[in-house]
C-alpha cells in the first residue's frame, strides 16, 4: 500500500497542513523579530495550543478518513483552536524584552487572539465532545450509554475547563 491511500485529499487536509506550514513559519519568524520573553511567548501559542489542535486534527482525518460528520466537526473544532491561537502567536512578537510592555502595533493581534482563543477552546470541546456523541450512537447496547455518558462528561468538564481559563468560571472565584 501507498502512502497516498491513507491521506486524505479533502479541503480540510490541504487546511491543516497549511496550518502546519503556518505554524512552523510563524516559530521561524517568532525567533528572528521577537525579542527576549517575547520570544518564548510566541513559541508558548504554538508549540502548546496550535501544533497539538492540527496534530489531533491530523490524526482524526487519518485514522477516521470516512466517518462523516463524526469526525469533520472535531476537526473544525481543532481547526479554530489552531487558528485563534496562531493569530494571538503573532500579536505576542508586539511585547518588549521582558514580556510586559507593548512596544509594537501588531500586539493588537494578542487582544483579538485572546478573544478568539475562548471561542476556539469552546469550538473544540464542543467538536470534539459531538464527534464521539455521533461516534457512540452508531455502536449497540451498553457501548452507545457509555459513549453518550462519555460524551456529556466531557461537554461538561470541557466548558469548565474554558470559563476557568477565561477567568468565567460560575465555580469559583
Amino acid at each position: 500500500m501507498r502512502l497516498r491511500t491513507f491521506l486524505p485529499s479533502s479541503i480540510t487536509a490541504r487546511i491543516v497542513a497549511i496550518g502546519f506550514v503556518l505554524a512552523l513559519t510563524q516559530l521561524l519568524v517568532a525567533e528572528v523579530v521577537a525579542e527576549g520573553g517575547a520570544t518564548g511567548h510566541a513559541w508558548f501559542h504554538v508549540l502548546f495550543f496550535a501544533l497539538p489542535a492540527l496534530a489531533g486534527a491530523a490524526g482524526i482525518m487519518v485514522l477516521w478518513p470516512n466517518a462523516g460528520l463524526a469526525s469533520r466537526i472535531p476537526v473544525i473544532g481543532l481547526l479554530a483552536l489552531a487558528a485563534a491561537q496562531l493569530i494571538e502567536s503573532v500579536g505576542a512578537m508586539g511585547f518588549d524584552a521582558d514580556n510586559d510592555a507593548r512596544v509594537r502595533g501588531i500586539v493588537v493581534l494578542h487582544d483579538l487572539g485572546l478573544g478568539l482563543s475562548a471561542i476556539g477552546m469552546i469550538a473544540a470541546i464542543l467538536g470534539l465532545a459531538v464527534g464521539i456523541g455521533i461516534a457512540s450512537w452508531r455502536l449497540r447496547g451498553r457501548r452507545a450509554w457509555l459513549g453518550l455518558a462519555a460524551t456529556l462528561v466531557g461537554l461538561a468538564g470541557g466548558l469548565v475547563l474554558v470559563l476557568t481559563l477565561t477567568g468565567m468560571s460560575p465555580l469559583w472565584g
